[in-house]
């Protein structure tokens, strides 16, 4: 009763749901429990009155009307609430009068979560009166700047600033010492224009968008007990030292890290140097690089941990597959815009063992694609876009068993007739015959 929702590219799953008869199972006996209520202003004539009855319940999720005109009503009464879920659905009202009246009774809260709140204003200073807060998220929501008050959230332990659009945040965030799990927005200031610092999260193990150019990569040996790291570099490699050094060092408590490169290249001796010492980290995961890189280091330079990578303009002139091919663990490989500028690809037998999706996007150049029987023996998901020179699928496609997606996107028409013709079926469809589910935009 419990199904996948989104679907991870290296498998497993991002997150999970209800089937609509278990969900109801649940609500049902979750308002006998008195364990939780739900409040649909979108579906309820009478929510504003059933919020307002709910002075005895601890748990209350609220999904609001995109108008953002039927807010409920703030009451005095609210103070027993330990949990509340506002789900604001886009709405573009003045809903921040509202929820500064019913931050103001929320006085023994210790989980808040506002979703879809796309307000150009700032969240309201009373957030930081609740001082039992253990969870706060603001994730898709979009808000324009934080209050300083946020030191006060002293026992705080989860922090989602995970929000649409540009944030700025106040310099506080090193003072929440409780703080475990951390989630920067990909796009943000501080209001002292300095960098983000968090130093002083000493208990701190999950820290996602940790971006180089707006926080001090120097505070990261701060975080000692940090277990999981997502990390960011742009512009150039000053900073890749530190990175280097951090998820190398073998003292600290960290087991999985992913990295994304932007800069304009790796050619230099000491660079390419750079990058080999990166690559043979072994506690990284996932890397995403963008920029040219003059060769791409032999297959026993890379960790066996690594487990997606991303390649972009890279312009590499030797077929990447010949070494990525080899890697043991990697699940995952996307190629970007013109990462290969070589016109065959060769994917051998016994190569990438453990793939299961690949994305070709954007290589111009490329015309001829062979698939050997016995490669990619697991792959489930392809993808193949923008890659206007490409003759034909590969014939190898008919052996791999297990591809049940294949998305073909903006390719030639003689390319896409060759798999769907006028009539049906085109010369190619034998090769992916097998494959359940194809899209040809």
């Amino acid at each position: 009763m419990v199904q996948v929702n989104v679907k991870e590219t290296a498998g497993g799953f991002k997150n999970c749901r209800l089937h609509d008869l278990m969900r109801d199972l649940c609500i049902s006996k979750a308002k006998d429990e008195n364990f939780t209520k739900i409040i649909d202003f979108r579906r309820e004539k009478k929510a504003t009155e059933s919020y307002a009855s709910s002075t005895t319940m601890r748990r209350v999720s609220v999904y609001l009307e995109t108008s953002g005109t039927n807010f409920p009503a703030a009451c005095t009464e609210y103070d027993h609430i330990r949990s509340a879920f506002f789900y604001a659905n886009d709405c573009k009202g003045d809903l921040l009068q509202h929820m500064k009246s019913h931050l103001g009774n929320f006085k023994l809260i210790r989980v808040l979560d506002l979703q879809g709140f796309h307000c150009p204003d700032e969240l309201p200073k009373a957030i930081g009166d609740l001082i039992h807060l253990r969870y706060l998220s603001l994730s898709y929501s979009e808000f324009k700047k934080l209050p300083s008050s946020l030191s006060k959230l002293i026992f705080l332990e989860t922090l989602d600033l995970e929000v649409d659009g540009a944030l700025e945040i106040p310099n506080v965030i090193w003072k929440m010492v409780r703080l475990k799990h951390l989630y920067l927005p990909r796009n943000f200031l501080t209001q002292d224009g300095t960098k983000l610092r968090l130093d002083g999260l000493s208990e701190l193990e999950t820290l996602v968008n940790f971006n180089t150019s707006l926080c001090d990569v120097k505070d990261l040996d701060k975080l000692t007990n940090l277990r999981k790291l997502r990390a960011a570099i742009e512009d150039n490699l000053d900073d890749l030292p530190n990175i280097i050094k951090y998820i190398s060092f073998t003292q600290n408590h960290l087991r999985r890290s992913s990295l994304s490169i932007s800069c304009p290249q790796f050619c230099s001796d000491a660079e390419l140097s750079l990058l080999r010492t990166l690559l043979g980290c072994h506690r990284l995961y996932k890397l995403c690089i963008r920029g040219h890189i003059a060769k791409l280091p032999e297959h026993y330079h890379f960790s066996s941990s690594i487990a997606k990578i991303a390649f972009k303009a890279s312009a590499l002139s030797e077929d990447p597959m010949a070494t990525l091919q080899k890697l043991p663990k990697l699940s995952s490989l996307t190629l970007y815009d013109s990462t290969y500028v070589g016109e065959e690809m060769v994917c051998l037998t016994k190569g990438f063992p453990r793939l299961l999706y690949l994305k070709l996007w954007g290589l111009s150049n490329l015309r001829t694609w062979r698939i050997d029987e016995g490669a990619m023996p697991k792959l489930t998901r392809l993808v193949i876009a923008h890659c206007g020179k490409l003759e034909m699928l590969p014939d190898g496609l008919k052996f791999i068993t297990t591809l049940q997606k294949l998305n073909v996107r903006w390719m030639p028409d003689g390319f896409k007739n060759r798999l769907r013709a006028a009539d049906g079926e085109g010369e190619d469809f034998y090769k992916v015959r097998h494959v359940p589910d194809i899209k040809l935009d």
